[in-house]
């Protein structure tokens, strides 16, 4: 018989779950870029690039507020737990708004991000801040999945690739840090400290 069964949570930033597809919907939106000519025959990548290179950049936001949840928990022997019910959730819910995802994310890991950012191309020595560079994608998955309903705008692709490029070091930076944190039950989490 099981001993000890609870949920227990594991607050791991980045969720490497959760960056792994961040990861993989970067490498096809650069895949389908890389092999793209805008206004030959393969025009129709352009939607599916920015869907999908948006959708990437909203995953490596919520990798970075993210939560596993091991369900029904067993420790099968002491200090050692196992379980074969997993979950990861982005605290942020569902949210497509980059700028708001960002905003979510905690404190320490935002203030890491901004410094990093400052060497970033995309801040052009200070002249531009991340939250603003951010608002431009804002709904940019949402609108460009339903391309057909004829509610888009144009996007900068090299500044979408610039941002994917920054999350994805700076997910690896950021690992480097260690915020991260464990919990047993329904204790939230909230932000490392």
């Amino acid at each position: 018989m099981p001993r000890n069964q609870r949920d227990h949570r594991i607050y791991t930033i980045p969720n490497t779950t959760i960056l792994n597809w961040a990861h993989e919907y970067h490498s096809a939106a650069k895949f389908m870029h890389d092999t793209w000519t805008p206004g030959s025959s393969s025009s129709r990548f352009g939607g599916p690039i920015i869907m999908t290179g948006t959708f990437s950049l909203e995953l490596y936001l919520k990798s970075l507020n993210a939560v596993t949840v091991l369900n029904n928990i067993e420790e099968i022997y002491p200090g050692a737990i196992w379980s074969n019910d997993l979950s990861n959730e982005s605290l942020s819910g569902k949210e497509h708004n980059p700028s708001r995802l960002f905003e979510a994310v905690p404190q320490r890991v935002q203030s890491f991000l901004l410094e990093i950012f400052r060497t970033s191309p995309l801040s052009d020595n200070g002249r531009h801040f991340l939250q603003d560079i951010l608002k431009v994608f804002d709904g940019a998955f949402v609108k460009w999945r339903y391309v057909f309903e004829g509610h888009v705008t144009p996007l900068p692709l090299t500044d979408l690739f610039t941002l994917l490029d920054f999350f994805s070091g700076a997910a690896d930076q950021i690992k480097d840090k260690k915020f991260s944190s464990s919990s047993s039950d329904d204790t939230d989490i909230g932000t490392t400290g």
